[in-house]
Formats: C-alpha cells, structure tokens, sequence
C-alpha cells in the first residue's frame, strides 16, 4: 500500500510522525511526506522517505489560495496514485478531505486539538465546523486524541460516534525518553521548564505572569521557556514582551533545540498552562522522563495529570490558580517530587506508549471500516498484560440501547488495566439485551447477566452485581458503571492511581454532564470532605466509583447483613457505599477532575440535578419531610457499621448547629438544611 502522511510542517512530520512512518515501512508499506518545505525536509529524506513540496499558507486566509491549495493538493494525490492519507493539523485535515472528494483513497484524518476557532469560538468557528462536515465525509475514520474533541464532533453531528476512534495521543517513544536520574532541586531553587511555542492560547504569558508573582518570595526560582517566538500565529507573544521578561529576569529563554532531553533532564517540573490541546506532547515526553507536570484543566491537557498524584491541574487563563498549583509543588519535598515524577512515568507506560498508537494505526489500515457484528463464535480474548492492575466493571443496563454501543466502546477501550466487565440486565424492554449478546460474541472481556425478575432500580441493580460478584473476583479493583455515559479512556488507570496514592478504598470523581443539543455543564463533587458529610450526602455519581476489591466485598457483607435485619441499605447506592467506607474509617478520595461525560436524558434516574426546576424539586423534597427521612436512616446505618467496625460513632441527634459545621460539603446548601431542620435530625429507630 502506498501511504502519504500530510501535516503543516515537515517539522512536524519529523519530530512526531517518523517513528510511525518507519513502523508503515518496516510492515511493507511505502511511505512519503507531504507538507510545506522547511529546515527539516532534508532530514526526512535523510531518513530515507520522498517528500513532496505542499504550497500552503498556514495562517492564510484568501479564499482564492487556500482552493488553490486544495486543488494542488489533489493533483499531487493523484499523480502519486496514493492508496491510503494520514492527515495532521487542521488546514491539512480539511483540506485533504476536499481534496479527496470523489476519490477512493483511504482517508484517515488524525484531530490532534482544535485551534483558535474552538479556543476562541466566533463566526469563523461557524465555518470551520461547515469545513469538518465537508471534508470529513470521506474520511473512513477519524482518530481523535481526547474525548472532548471526539464529544464536540459527534454532539454537533459532524460525524456519527460509530466513526470515531480514540487514541492515547501521538504516544511517546519509551525507549528515547528514559527516567531522568537527576535528583530534585530544593524548594527555593526549583526549575520550572514551558515547552511550546510562544503563545498565547498556550498558556506563555500566564507562566511569565505566575513566575513574576512566585518570584516575589521565592527568587532562586528558575523559569525556562523553550518555544520558537517568531510564529505568525496572531496570539502570539510580542517580542517587546519576551523582553520584558528577560530583562526583568523572570524567565530564561530558548528558541531551539534538536533534542529536548538534556532540557527535560534539568527541568524539575514541566508547565504547559494551554487552553486547549490534542494531547500535548511536550507533556508525555516528560513524564516519560518521570518529570512531575503541572497543566490545565483543559481538553487534552487534563488527560496528562492525575490531579495530586503526578503533578497538579489548574484553571485555564488563570495565573493565581497557575501560580498555587506550582507553589504547592516548590513546597514538596525531594522524595514528594521524586515519587510523583515516577507516577508520571508510570502513567506514560501504562497509557501513552507511542507502540499503542502505532499498533492502532496498523489495524486501521487493514480494518479500515467501523467494525460489523461477527456473523458466528467468539473472538479470541484480549491478552493479558503482565504488571497491570486488574479492573472487574460491574454495568448496570435498563433499556439502554440508544446510548449502550457508545458506553461499551469506552468500557472496552480503557487503557492501562487488564480489563472484565460483567453486564447485569434488569429486564430490559428494549434492544439492550441484544446488543450485550451481541458485543458479548465478539469480545470475551464482557459477560451478561440477566436478572429473572424487575429489581426497578439502579441501586437495587447495583446491590445484586455487588452481592452476586464481588466476593468471587479476582480482580485488584471493582469500578460501577452506568449504561449510557461515556468515559474518559485513561479513567480506570487514573483512578487506579489515586487509589494507591491516597490509600483510599474508593475513588469517585467531578463529572461533565451533557445533552443531546450540546448544552454541557461542569459539575463540580471534589468539594472539601466534612466530618459527617457521608451522614447527608454521596461523594458524586456513582457510575464514576471504583473501589478496593476487599472493600467491595465489605460491602456486599454490609447490604446482606442490613438486608435481613430489616434495616436495608440506603435507597441510593452511592450515598450507601460512601457512608460505609467513612463509617468503617475507610479514605475516600475524589477527583477534582472529570472522568467521563455524564449523559442526561428523560429517562435519568437521577441525572446531573442542574438548573432552576432540579433546585426547585430539591427545595420540594427537602420542605416535604423526603430528605430528612433518607438522613435518618443514614445516621442509623452509620452507627451501625461504625459500631461493628469499632470506630467513633456519630451522634443519634445531630442538632442545627452540627448540621451547619458538619454537614453537606457546600456551606449554603449546609445553611439550607439546618434553616429546614431548626431541631435537628435524629437517627431512625
């Protein structure tokens, strides 16, 4: 097969595309490079591939020489009878795409970020999502390295789901970037390391503002930015800026480096505050070279750091929140910062080897379409991955099947964990159970149950998987999920991460919901634990839970043993594990980041309880008497368990003012419930 790869830059191909493309080689193929000439044209040749000279403004905007672009491209395409486009940067994703129009050529364009447009939405975001639905309809699949970009396409209808495929960024060559052996440098000389060109939507002028401000009590601080500052790009950083910086002596600056590792090596942390990105891969070097990261909360970026575990989130366009996340890292010490630069290695082999992406690839070229049900017999199990931590998923499905496909490709998709995800269907109506038989038949990681009798709920659904499989798994870790959410693909590996970092029997998470017409919304559940909050409330969705096998077990113990009590366990399953976990003096840690898209539709049995009627039915529940019943049997559970597990028992009667100080985690909804209960709350008999 004779295989083009396009991207914007010849120095991208090569800083990021050489190793596939030696991979293509070495599997039979033919490759050769397509882009604008630049210093690093040579090199390709040098490695032994064809270049071929696109004429392409990158920033260029003339309707009449972008089509003439587009139409050269495509002669170029098919004079060189090319079988098979892999596309890079956005100009050449589009382009190639209306290049092919009418072409039989396979076409599989690589979303690496977004751009300005979506940065900075306005009417030519408009156009270019016009251009995407366009170029994209030849395509036969597009790769995507994030899930927000891949949820952007398919909630606007640029592509069906079916379609897209993700991919743990560009990878990042193990073997080239190896653990840096340099210790760390102490609190007051630490050296923060910004690698990226010189813009603004990349964070450059928030981390000269934050390195000004950390300056001030701290000015042994080192600050380097290494990044071209000559870039067209129109947010880029004025030179009189730059200048300023240098000559203030707030950062040190390079223009160039061929290899970046000696850089990587004296570097004790590396920041990339961008607004958004594919998957940044200045950041998976350096964790490669297990260096501690601080970036954004931001599509791409955020899938690099598990928040508090291999270096810290802060907010986008924020230099107070930048400025926190790195003085919380100066303030660590050298075995603090040694142990979260070997978390961030350990992160980069489990989920961003550059072989997956390569492997990827490869089978997309020969299995170029979504793939079809198997007309008969199982496929082969997935191989076992020596050294991963095991997951066993217990799903909960009701009459899911508009939503389930889209939930089992992000199940079956974790990476870093050897995976089994067990199926428990109540009785479903619909399609469900055919579509869980059918994944089932090509996939052996999965299992189906079939419950002989409605439960009615999730929580009663949940209860019966715990009791039925928790206590005969072998796995390391029980994760809850629901049937129509779609999850982040490293979620399983980061929560894993948390788990053993922060000792806790159970991880849950902040959760981004979203609507059929786009509409989403950030919600927020890593709000500072209090003392009885379990008493009141559960830690955030439970489809987001993972948990310790033994504790799982526990708590298949605790719903059995409450069950033939007469008690039973709460009515909602989140609330229930939670409040055995803290009652039993369990950690449990939750994630100030989201770890999956939390779908919301009629028939949500809870949802994301966002906007005025959510807060008005809350109101209604809270002035009718239905919350302070829950909160009452919450209190009597807790002392039960607390009491078994020899741990302090919270008071039978939690009067106003404990409500106010101990309560939910947010203090005007604290406020709420103790205006509401001016007696207080006393535990169920």
């Amino acid at each position: 097969m004779k295989i083009a790869i396009i991207a914007n830059s010849a120095w991208y191909l090569h800083n990021f595309r050489l190793n596939l493309a030696q991979e293509l080689r070495q599997a039979g193929h033919q490759v050769l490079f397509i882009s604008p000439m630049d210093s690093y044209t040579g090199m390709l040749q040098a490695a032994g591939f064809e270049h071929f000279n696109w004429d392409v403004a990158s920033a260029g905007m003339n309707p009449l020489a972008e089509l003439g672009a587009v139409w050269r491209l495509r002669r170029l395409l098919v004079n060189q009878r090319i079988d098979a486009l892999l596309s890079y940067t956005p100009k050449a994703n589009i382009y190639s795409g209306l290049a092919l129009w009418g072409q039989k050529t396979l076409f599989l364009p690589n979303i690496s970020g977004l751009g300005r447009a979506f940065i900075q939405p306005s009417a030519i975001t408009l156009l270019v999502v016009q251009l995407y639905r366009l170029a994209l309809r030849q395509a036969h699949r597009v790769i995507f390295q994030n899930m927000d970009d891949l949820g952007v396409f398919t909630t606007r209808g640029v592509l069906p789901r079916s379609q897209a495929v993700r991919v743990p960024g560009s990878g990042v060559d193990l073997r080239r970037f190896l653990p840096s052996q340099r210790p760390p440098s102490p609190g007051p000389q630490t050296h923060f390391l910004f690698v990226g060109r010189l813009l603004k939507d990349k964070g450059a002028v928030e981390f000269a503002e934050a390195a000004r401000m950390l300056k001030r009590d701290h000015p042994g601080l080192r600050f380097t930015m290494l990044g071209s500052s000559t870039s067209d790009n129109p947010t880029a950083v004025r030179p009189d800026q730059l200048r300023e910086w240098k000559d203030a002596g707030l950062i040190e600056h390079q223009e160039h480096l061929d290899d970046v590792r000696p850089l990587l090596d004296a570097a004790d942390c590396v920041v990339l505050p961008s607004y958004r990105e594919g998957v940044p891969r200045s950041l998976l070097e350096a964790a490669a070279m297990a260096k501690p990261l601080v970036t954004s909360d931001a599509p791409g970026c955020r899938d690099t750091v598990v928040d508090g575990d291999n270096g810290y989130l802060c907010q986008p366009r924020s230099v107070e929140s930048l400025a926190q996340a790195m003085h919380r890292f100066v303030a660590l010490d050298a075995d603090g910062k040694r142990a979260m630069g070997l978390r961030s290695r350990a992160l980069a082999e489990t989920t961003f080897d550059e072989r997956r992406v390569i492997d990827q690839y490869l089978y997309l070229l020969s299995h170029p379409t979504p793939p079809r049900v198997a007309s008969q017999g199982p496929a082969e199990p997935m191989p076992y991955i020596s050294g991963l931590p095991t997951v066993h998923v217990l799903l909960a499905t009701y009459c899911g099947e508009a939503w389930l496909d889209d939930q089992l490709d992000t199940l079956l998709g974790q990476q870093g964990v050897n995976l089994a995800v067990t199926a428990g269907d109540d009785a479903s109506t619909d399609g469900t159970l055919k579509i869980l038989k059918r994944r089932a038949a090509t996939d052996a990681r999965l299992t189906v149950t079939v419950n002989d009798k409605r439960l009615g709920s999730a929580a009663a659904n949940f209860y019966h998987l715990l009791k039925r499989f928790a206590r005969s798994s072998t796995a390391d870790y029980i994760a809850l999920a629901d049937h129509d959410d779609v999850w982040e693909p490293n979620k399983l590996a980061r929560h894993i991460a948390l788990a053993r970092s922060q000792a806790a029997a159970g991880v849950s998470s902040d959760v981004i919901a979203f609507w059929p017409n786009g509409r989403r919304i950030y919600i927020r559940k890593s709000h500072p634990q209090r003392r009885w909050d379990h008493l009141f409330e559960p830690p955030g969705p439970g489809c987001t839970f993972l948990m310790t096998r033994a504790f799982a077990c526990e708590c298949a113990d605790w719903i059995e043993q409450l069950e033939r009590s007469g008690v039973g366990p709460l009515p909602k399953h989140d609330w229930f594990l939670y409040l055995v976990a803290r009652s039993s003096g369990y950690r449990w840690h939750v994630e100030n980041a989201s770890s999956m898209f939390y779908r919301q539709h009629p028939h949500n049995e809870v949802g994301a309880n966002a906007g005025v009627k959510a807060a008005f039915l809350r109101l209604r529940e809270l002035a009718r008497g239905g919350y302070h019943q829950q909160i009452r049997q919450a209190i009597h559970v807790s002392r039960i368990v607390a009491e078994q597990r020899r741990q302090p028992l919270p008071p039978a009667h939690l009067n106003a003012l404990q409500l106010l100080r101990h309560g939910r985690r947010r203090r005007h909804e604290a406020l709420l419930l103790a205006v509401f209960s001016p007696f207080g709350i006393r535990a169920s008999a």
